[in-house]
């Protein structure tokens, strides 16, 4: 968690490689969950943020997640944003099986400012949004063809997320902190 291990900084991975004939035959990797907050020039270090691995679970939740090599350069708390995510898509198999695909804000186009894609049944809709402009702004979703009864976020849960549903419209309003952010939402049909 930082440079001075004799003062309160923790370790947070371990690595090693088994070299044979000057040729690397074996990596060992594994991050360690130091019992606190990971500072901000740890994430410097890596050059990963939440909001990177926030992103990319989501892109893969409606579909089929894929999980790249990158997963050693992760802090324990993004590695806990992995491990939500996987668990999430192995609990909810059903909305994968029978849901059919909506684009409640329609199809997207490559630099747009935010897409939305959604799988629905009969009884509830999980909504992928992201914001994908330049800079931090609100996605607004208009439910209202869907008869929401109600809306949270599903992924992250243990993220803060500035988000609203005007129940009278039916709009679902994200606001990202950052750039190139995105949620995974439930909504429960009437």
């Amino acid at each position: 968690t930082g440079f001075n291990s004799a003062g309160n900084d923790q370790m947070i991975e371990i690595g090693a490689v088994e070299i044979q004939n000057g040729e690397i035959i074996d990596r060992f990797d594994e991050l360690i969950n130091p019992g606190r907050h990971i500072p901000d020039k740890i994430t410097e270090l890596t050059c990963i943020t939440d909001e990177m691995v926030i992103t990319n679970m989501v892109n893969s939740s409606l579909a089929r997640i894929h999980l790249a090599s990158v997963l050693e350069k992760l802090s324990p708390s993004q590695m806990e944003l992995v491990k939500e995510a996987t668990d999430l898509y192995k609990e909810n198999r059903n909305i994968r099986k029978s849901g059919l695909p909506v684009f409640p804000n329609g199809t997207s186009f490559f630099y747009d400012d935010s897409c939305c894609v959604g799988l629905v049944n009969s009884k509830e809709m999980w909504l992928a949004v992201w914001c994908t402009s330049k800079e931090a702004k609100d996605v607004i979703v208009d439910l209202s063809k869907y008869n929401p009864l109600e809306v949270s976020v599903l992924y992250p849960k243990k993220v803060e997320t500035k988000y609203s549903f005007d129940k009278s419209s039916n709009k679902l309003v994200f606001s990202p902190k950052e750039r190139y952010s995105a949620r995974l939402f439930k909504v429960l049909l009437k």
